[in-house]
């Protein structure tokens, strides 16, 4: 292989699997959940379904009865696409085909204390489309909004085109849902998705061939220590004396995110009377919290990969 190709490809494929295709997901993760969150604050305004909300109804030619939430908790499951909850007084249908179902994390698991004194979860909630789904508890307490249609006689929660439904399952009071929907629908860390583990896993393996082909003869010195270096990468911001940033990064990175839920609590709960520019110094305060997390790490990671360079250029003549 040409010498002065091989750095060339430790570079590209070092860039691709730690920074580009963990970056996408990032990309993708947080456009997901942004939406999740906009959608609860949007649904939370909705009125509570009821009997005599679907009886007035009833004369009307319109097949559409409207835009409404209902907690309920699940009776029966028909034809597997349809489920049925009940509060008590009323049933009604979801039309379950193509829809994602959030799952709350449990109140008692990794909580935090908000600025009113009480408990939110301080997980990401599990998100599953509806046709994995291997199985439901009957009872399993379900939050639903979105478009009310009727159909045969009887009121169907309906996604249509460009309203999809949405759908959470949790436990604990109904009237805590939304504020905990709102305060835990956010990515722990957007870097570490789905796409993560496989490419870092496919990263420490191709530069770990690289490095391979640099030893062989003739030795290629610099692409041996470059090639090694970057093998153990994912693994460097984990290593003394880099580590201690490693963990002031973890600390602010969670200070930026909590500031953000208590943002999006600020705008659930004032609603319209929100001031906007309050709203907009709190996400830059946050932001800058993130901004200064990322410095830590990176000037950590810096100091270990020096580090790890010397190492390896005295291992490797």
């Amino acid at each position: 292989m040409n010498p002065v190709s091989l750095p060339l490809l430790i570079l590209l494929f070092g860039t691709l699997f730690y920074l580009v295709i963990p970056g996408i997901g990032a990309f993708a993760v947080r456009k997901q959940w942004r939406v999740f969150r906009r959608q609860v604050l949007t649904r939370a305004s909705f009125p509570v379904l009821s009997y005599k909300g679907v009886r007035e109804q009833e004369g009307s030619r319109e097949q559409t009865i409207g835009s409404y939430q209902f907690f309920g908790a699940l009776e029966a499951i028909e034809d597997d696409d349809i489920i049925w909850l009940r509060n008590g007084t009323l049933s009604v249908a979801v039309e379950m085909r193509e829809v994602r179902l959030y799952m709350l994390p449990t109140k008692d698991f990794g909580v935090t204390v908000d600025g009113a004194g009480g408990q939110l979860p301080d997980r990401t909630p599990s998100v599953l489309r509806w046709h994995r789904m291997t199985s439901l508890t009957e009872g399993s307490k379900i939050f639903v909004a979105g478009t009310v249609v009727r159909r045969a006689g009887r009121a169907v929660f309906l996604a249509g085109r460009g309203d999809p439904l949405l759908v959470v399952m949790y436990d604990g009071p109904d009237e805590t849902v939304v504020r905990r929907a709102i305060w835990c629908g956010r990515q722990r860390n957007e870097y570490w998705n789905q796409l993560t583990p496989l490419s870092l896993a496919g990263g420490i393996l191709t530069l770990t061939v690289l490095a391979y082909l640099a030893i062989r003869p003739p030795l290629d010195t610099f692409s041996a220590v470059l090639a090694s270096v970057g093998a153990l990468l994912p693994v460097l911001p984990l290593a003394p004396p880099g580590v201690a940033l490693f963990f002031v990064y973890r600390h602010l990175w969670k200070e930026g995110r909590y500031r953000r839920a208590r943002r999006d609590l600020e705008i659930l709960e004032d609603g319209s009377s929100v001031d906007a520019q309050h709203a907009r110094h709190a996400g830059r305060v946050a932001a800058l919290f993130e901004l200064l997390s990322l410095g830590c790490l990176v000037t950590g990671l810096l100091l270990n990969v020096v580090i790890a360079l010397a190492v390896m250029s005295y291992f490797i003549p």
